[in-house]
């Protein structure tokens, strides 16, 4: 079979060639020898990225370049103090399709973003592919070890793609005294189980403080899905927002409609509260709203029926006392109709009175 041997080499090369650069290479090398069908490719390269924040990284390359695909393929990147490397197997005949086994080691993620600092390592398994169903992926996160901002960081998870779905088998994640764990579809059809146990905040998002425990599932469909959850927090805070406690339970199903969320102390731009309360019962096309809430500004005492008709809910308030210290004490003279949506919130005149005043909008 007729042999090939090919060497070469670069200095200050830029792609694209003739507008601004994307990626810059201030020097690199290549061989290409052996058959015809079966050729080593060996490359190494400096590679930059101007246009982003991306640190210049050390790349080489190597494997067996056939006409239906890359065989034997090892990718080495190094970069600041972290090294990754990948390996396994690249085709494109007859199908597009890889087999990929990715190691990370001693890898900063404050690269990315500044208040992010540590040291992360990771193995991975990645295989995909593209079909006459389109694009697939199967991915195994055998291990993340490391520390993230002082506080020692674990993850596992197997999840696999296919048909607009998403499979996940499992997700594990601990960081500092904080755990996550899902499993489930997410997809047109929802069947997704979650459990967040986060005693500090704090070690798992900067400015974030307080505890949460929270669990729950999501299933039905993605547009419009059923939700059973369990919310219980506390000193939570985040910037200007303040939350002492929190206890939810809410059940929202195709046959039941049924939550209720107290909130003891809280704080956002321009209100301090006291307490917020809300109760749901009914089932989603038929249900009673009541809402309490005692602020140092405001006390609001409102009851409402309702009917949620995927993407849109529809209802009135029967009942709305609002009482602030400049305005004084109002409540509507009659029902409140309105719709409202994600995109839109539609009201219809409301009348107020106070002794013998009213006001109508």
């Amino acid at each position: 079979a007729p042999k090939l041997k090919l060497q070469g080499e670069w200095n200050n090369f830029q792609w694209p060639l003739n507008t601004a650069a994307d990626i810059t290479s201030q020097s690199g090398q290549f061989t290409l020898a052996g058959p015809l069908d079966k050729l080593a490719l060996n490359t190494s390269a400096s590679l930059g990225f101007p246009h982003t924040t991306a640190l210049p990284v050390q790349a080489r390359l190597q494997g067996d370049l056939t006409p239906s695909g890359i065989s034997s393929l090892s990718l080495d990147v190094q970069f600041a103090q972290s090294s990754s490397q990948v390996t396994g197997q690249l085709q494109w005949e007859p199908a597009v399709d890889w087999n990929l086994s990715v190691k990370s080691r001693n890898f900063n993620p404050s690269l990315l973003h500044k208040d992010w600092q540590g040291q992360i390592s990771l193995d991975a398994a990645i295989q995909g592919g593209m079909s006459d169903k389109g694009l697939w992926l199967n991915s195994d996160l055998q291990q993340l070890t490391g520390k993230l901002r002082g506080y020692p960081i674990q993850a596992s998870g197997k999840a696999r793609y296919a048909q607009n779905a998403t499979h996940i088998e499992t997700l594990k994640v601990l960081s500092g005294p904080n755990s996550l764990e899902a499993a489930g579809v997410i997809a047109d059809k929802l069947q997704l189980q979650y459990a967040v146990d986060a005693r500090n905040l704090a070690a798992s998002w900067p400015g974030l403080q307080g505890k949460l425990q929270a669990s729950g599932k999501l299933s039905g469909k993605y547009s419009d899905p059923e939700v059973t959850a369990m919310i219980n927090a506390s000193d939570m805070a985040y910037q200007q927002y303040r939350i002492d406690t929190m206890d939810a339970n809410i059940i929202w199903q195709d046959s039941q409609a049924d939550g209720k969320a107290d909130i003891n102390g809280f704080s956002l731009p321009g209100l301090q509260g006291k307490s917020l309360s809300m109760n749901i019962s009914g089932t989603p096309e038929q249900h009673d709203i009541h809402i309490l809430l005692d602020a140092s500004e405001l006390q609001l005492n409102a009851t409402a029926q309702g009917i949620w008709q995927a993407p849109q809910w529809q209802g009135q308030i029967n009942q709305l006392e609002i009482d602030q210290p400049e305005m004084g004490y109002w409540i509507n003279v009659q029902p409140i109709k309105l719709q409202a949506s994600k995109d839109s919130l539609r009201i219809e005149q409301s009348c107020f009175t106070q002794n013998i005043t009213s006001l109508c909008s």
